[in-house]
């Protein structure tokens, strides 16, 4: 589902990643940070607040290039994303956390998740949506299609609607970011030195996701010492949005 431009209250400044607050417990005991697919934001997962337990903080990645932040230019690379990521993180106080990525989100969390110490507070990651990091890509680069050939694909994917597609001013003034994200997502290769997580990892596959499988969900055990799990649900590739109250069971949050 890309989310059009859309005011939302973020932390930090305006040229890098951000962090949007969601919720603001009075005691907050636990936190969450989501991080969203290619082309979407940080207001993917604000209603996600409706099922979490009162002392979880609810936050969201919200990268450059989209949203509130639509006229600021995207960034290209995954891996300089997590660093600015990691910058903000690093300054939250202390509490145990969970992250949660989608497709390109879910590589976005693991580069986080590698690049923080143990004792930052990263309780586990959950996946989904995106196979193991390590595995080799299945289908062709997409962001260098012609534009075309690029919105054909979007519509196929069934997560931007057809009345955004068919709004040509609109799509002119999301393609690049569009092809940022997904540019990313194509030329992403994990380091050969990438530690090993310390966390729990838990991934996630919709049944009816034709861009993954089980079998290459289940790749992502090789990226921990701690447990692993893989769990399925219904639906295609964007079933996070009608099973998000079972998704944040399954975090136990």
């Amino acid at each position: 589902m890309l989310t059009i431009p859309q005011g939302a209250r973020s932390g930090g400044d305006d040229r890098g990643v951000c962090l949007v607050t969601h919720t603001r417990p009075e005691i907050p005991r636990r936190r969450l940070v989501c991080f969203p697919y290619a082309g979407g934001g940080a207001s993917l997962y604000k209603r996600w607040a409706e099922h979490l337990s009162a002392d979880v903080e609810l936050l969201a990645v919200q990268l450059p290039g989209r949203e509130n932040r639509v006229l600021v230019p995207p960034l290209r690379q995954l891996t300089q994303a997590a660093d600015q990521l990691v910058s903000r993180l690093q300054r939250l106080p202390w509490r145990p956390t969970v992250f949660f990525g989608h497709s390109m989100g879910a590589l976005l969390a693991y580069e986080a998740a590698l690049r923080l110490p143990p004792a930052w507070g990263l309780q586990q990651l959950v996946v989904s949506g995106r196979s193991g990091p390590h595995l080799p890509a299945t289908a062709p680069p997409v962001a260098t299609l012609d534009d075309p050939a690029f919105l054909a694909l979007l519509g196929r994917m069934g997560g931007t609607s057809a009345a955004v597609l068919n709004q040509p001013e609109l799509m002119q003034l999301l393609l690049p970011m569009l092809r940022a994200d997904f540019g990313m997502v194509d030329d992403y290769r994990p380091a050969p030195s990438a530690p090993i997580l310390s966390c729990p990892v838990l991934a996630v596959h919709g049944r009816d996701d034709p861009s993954t499988s089980v079998a290459r969900m289940q790749a992502w055990a090789c990226t921990t010492h701690a447990q692993f799990h893989l769990q399925e649900l219904p639906g295609g590739h964007f079933f996070l949005h009608d099973e998000s109250a079972r998704l944040v069971r399954l975090m136990g949050l």
